[in-house]
């Protein structure tokens, strides 16, 4: 443990450099009340099964639509909501926001286009607000997009089987829209999706049990988010073995940021991170970037890049730089550590904290780890 904590110190201490040459000044502070809520276009998006285009007695979902993926979230946050303190604040508790808000930011930043560059699948003006408009087009050309049909469909098909949505689909069959390239690498069914992914579907339909089981009452939000960020490192999991191809349309410093991402998501696990509206707002403002990584880009001195973002895609280097030098010590180290709520809570701390004061959220990390070996969990 003491090898793996020097490891971890390393590029720990390349943090504390640059918080020393780069301080994150206030004006880069962002005022949490004026961080807009919903994704953009959220109230075009479809508030039920019932507001889909339906023939025949079969409702038709396009999940190559910005639009109708949206449409997916927003009927799992309405249908859980009780259960996931929907009706607190407003429902901003739900940690099912975290996945349609992170659909948005990929949607607003570029990132679900054709990278290919030969259809104008997601690009387009953005003052059409015609849900058919090339705009709203979600490309299976796109690594971003790819990976999230995983992060929609999925949960989606999980929640139907669970029993979800019966009232809205009784009697109805509802069909999903495979893609015109890579068909294959997509399920479309619950039974489908179950015999391609049987982990990550039976992890998605242990965390839709859980809240059923809870169905009169609030569920507690710490096993919520065990259950819920088991089934999303699977499905990320699943998404990275099929993708290298869609991976590989990307500048090298958009791949370098995708797959440092992905090492992200496993630590945010670890701590439980609550994906709720609030929370997940403040992660994606502080320091996720605004626009798609080009091949010139180099973190911590992209110009039109505020500072909080150059080091959100500063620190992912570093991980992912030293996690594969360390033959995944970084990452296993940390979510070792993070084997009680006590330590998860300051986890939570420390990773909103990293991108404003990566000195501080340093040797936070490194009292964490010590108290870690000289105590025990």
């Amino acid at each position: 443990m003491k090898s793996k904590l020097f490891i971890f110190w390393i590029p720990l201490t390349c943090l504390t450099g640059i918080s020393l040459i780069q301080p994150i000044h206030s004006k880069d502070d962002t005022d949490w009340k004026n961080v807009p809520q919903f994704p953009r276009y959220w109230e075009k998006a479809p508030a039920s099964l019932a507001e889909y285009p339906k023939n025949n007695n079969t409702v038709y979902i396009n999940p190559w639509n910005y639009l109708d993926r949206q449409g997916m979230y927003k009927s799992i946050i309405e249908a859980t909501g009780k259960q996931l303190n929907g009706t607190e604040l407003g429902g901003n508790l739900n940690l099912i926001w975290g996945l349609p808000l992170q659909h948005g930011w990929q949607f607003e930043t570029g990132r679900l286009r054709d990278f290919t560059n030969r259809t104008l699948c997601g690009f387009g003006n953005d003052t059409h607000f015609d849900e058919k408009s090339e705009i709203f087009c979600v490309s299976p050309k796109s690594w971003w997009a790819s990976m999230n049909y995983y992060l929609s469909v999925l949960p989606f098909l999980a929640a139907m089987d669970a029993g979800y949505f019966k009232d809205e689909i009784k009697g109805l069959k509802v069909e999903l829209k495979p893609p015109n390239f890579n068909a294959d690498k997509f399920c479309y069914e619950i039974k489908d999706c179950k015999n391609k992914e049987i982990k990550s579907m039976k992890s998605l339909s242990d965390f839709f049990s859980y809240l059923k089981k809870c169905s009169q009452t609030k569920c507690e939000t710490d096993i919520a988010a065990e259950k819920l960020w088991k089934a999303h490192v699977e499905l990320i999991d699943a998404g990275t073995k099929l993708f290298d191809d869609e991976l590989s349309l990307l500048s090298s410093a958009e791949q370098r940021f995708g797959k440092g991402w992905v090492k992200t998501v496993s630590m945010l696990a670890a701590i439980r991170f609550r994906t709720n509206m609030i929370q997940t707002s403040k992660f994606q403002e502080l320091g996720l970037p605004k626009r798609i990584l080009w091949e010139t880009d180099a973190a911590p001195n992209i110009q039109d890049l505020s500072q909080t973002e150059n080091m959100c895609l500063y620190v992912l280097d570093l991980l992912l730089y030293w996690d594969n030098l360390s033959g995944g010590s970084i990452v296993s180290t940390w979510n070792a550590v993070m084997c009680s709520e006590a330590t998860r809570k300051i986890g939570r701390t420390i990773m909103t904290d990293l991108f404003q004061s990566p000195l501080s959220a340093a040797n936070d990390i490194m009292s964490l780890l010590w108290t870690r070996i000289t105590r025990g969990c």
